[in-house]
């Protein structure tokens, strides 16, 4: 059976580290979420700054297109050779440009490098950027594709040229994505992470792995065929960051959003391990700090247990001497002295064997006093039935001398009985006899009469002492009963007295 101190000491040690690993799972959780959150908004801020940067690059493009557009038309020079002049001045000042030019009604068109007169197959209205450029005022910004004359994807600004109501022809630029994708490039320089873009045809325009860039072998890839054709409805939009099992077939963390422009989208992906890193370390530094913790609880439980369980043990020696009727030892003065509810409880159990003692005393006095009294009334027993003995003994003598005499008695009275007829009968015949003569018979026969009646009486006596002699003979039956049932209460109490002894004498005092 296990001690009371190891039960504490394991308890505490397991509400220890129970609460350890509880606070550290609540702290995982909350610390995971908000490295998630963290990460979320980091990401967030790139792609917006991103976007930023190429809106602005954007912009820049579109600014300078119609800053050529202005000139034109403020001049209004159309000469083809003038044209192609001016276009190669601009061309060599914005080397983000492929190359500035205006597409004639006609199919031909003005470059800088000269004229260009496409092949009969060659349908001008069918370009986006062309029809876009019509249908708009503004300047119009193509999706990307692979141009046939520089065989590279590119981005084409254009803007309609119109002279009066009549369009005469689309201004246009044709800027290479190299710019965008350099912009990219900085994102891959996150720990663990990369950018890429999007464009609005669901095209990889901008990645760190070159096999999804274009090339003339594979042409464009599709996001879908990298990241799943579900790619828009799990991730676009989201506020909050899933992880995914990456093209290197390491899990990361995806953040996919619209540019905010063009029907563009930015992905951010930065590696779980990378993110979770500080997760990871405080989980080791839980660990190591649980491990010392818990070494710490142990020992201090150990002596908080031992604190409590040494004065458990004591009281429970103590109980279990007094279990054997030994009451003889004293609580130590320091456990009485403790504040706590041990000390009350060690008080209690001194206050206990303290009237124990007071009451075994008393009962020894009660003991002794039982067995003083039990020899008295056995005492006295003895001679109250030596009495009723006696008692009895003179009744029958005394009813037997009473019986005799009650005989003579009667016998006389029968006697005296028989005298006084007689004498009756003389008087009555006593006409020949001389008066004197009868007078004295008659007063001899009065005094025989009046000796019969007080004889009468005395007998009347007797006999009435012969009934109480009786009632006597049973009042010493009855005593004598009644001093059996003391003499047998005597024993009892004799008896009683022993086993108080007995009892009494178990207690080790």
């Amino acid at each position: 059976m296990k001690s009371i101190r190891t039960k504490i000491v394991l308890t505490s040690c397991l509400i220890c580290i129970c609460s350890i690993l509880l606070a550290t799972t609540i702290s995982y959780k909350i610390l995971s979420d908000n490295i998630k959150e963290q990460t979320y908004y980091n990401l967030e801020e790139i792609a917006k700054k991103n976007a930023a940067e190429i809106e602005g690059w954007f912009s820049i493009q579109a600014s300078k297109l119609k800053e050529i557009y202005d000139e034109i038309i403020y001049r209004n020079d159309f000469d083809k050779n003038n044209l192609i002049k001016y276009f190669n001045y601009k061309n060599q000042n914005n080397p983000d440009v492929k190359e500035y030019y205006i597409a004639l009604k006609e199919s031909v068109f003005i470059r800088g490098v000269g004229l260009w007169y496409p092949d009969r197959d060659y349908n001008l209205e069918e370009r986006e950027w062309y029809k876009n450029a019509i249908e708009s005022d503004d300047i119009a910004v193509s999706s990307p594709y692979v141009d046939s004359n520089h065989g590279e994807v590119i981005i084409t600004f254009s803007k309609a040229i119109r002279i009066g109501d009549e369009v005469i022809g689309v201004l246009a630029s044709d800027i290479a994505i190299d710019h965008i994708v350099g912009i990219v490039d900085k994102s891959n320089q996150i720990e663990g992470g990369y950018g890429f873009i999007v464009d609005n045809n669901g095209n990889i325009l901008a990645h760190p792995n070159k096999e999804f860039l274009f090339s003339k072998d594979r042409g464009l890839t599709s996001v879908e065929e990298v990241y799943g054709k579900d790619i828009s409805v799990k991730y676009l939009g989201k506020k909050r960051l899933d992880s995914i099992i990456d093209y290197d077939n390491k899990e990361k963390f995806l953040l996919y959003t619209d540019l905010g422009f063009t029907g563009w989208h930015i992905g951010i992906a930065v590696s779980v391990d990378t993110v979770m890193q500080p997760l990871s370390k405080m989980v080791n530094n839980t660990i190591s700090l649980s491990i010392i913790l818990t070494l710490i609880s142990v020992g201090l439980t150990f002596i908080l247990g031992n604190s409590i369980s040494k004065p458990i043990k004591v009281a429970t020696d103590y109980i279990e001497h007094m279990a054997t009727l030994d009451i003889s030892q004293d609580i130590d003065k320091e456990y009485m002295e403790l504040k706590d509810e041990i000390g009350r409880m060690f008080n209690a159990f001194q206050k206990i064997v303290s009237s124990l003692r007071d009451f075994l005393g008393e009962l020894t006095t009660i003991s002794e006093r039982v067995s003083t009294f039990s020899d008295e009334l056995a005492a006295l027993s003895h001679q109250s039935s030596i009495d009723t003995d006696n008692i009895a003994q003179n009744s029958i003598n005394f009813a037997e001398s009473n019986a005799g005499y009650n005989n003579n008695l009667s016998k006389i009275i029968l006697s005296l009985e028989s005298l006084f007829k007689k004498a009756e009968d003389l008087v009555n015949s006593s006409q020949g006899l001389d008066m004197p003569m009868v007078s004295s018979i008659e007063d001899m026969a009065y005094d025989m009469k009046r000796i019969y009646e007080d004889l009468s009486r005395i007998k009347d006596m007797d006999n009435f002492k012969s009934t109480q002699l009786k009632d006597i003979y049973s009042l010493i039956e009855k005593q004598t009963l009644i001093m059996e049932e003391i003499a047998s209460a005597s024993q009892c109490l004799a008896e009683l007295g022993d086993e108080l002894n007995i009892y009494i004498s178990k207690f080790k005092r």
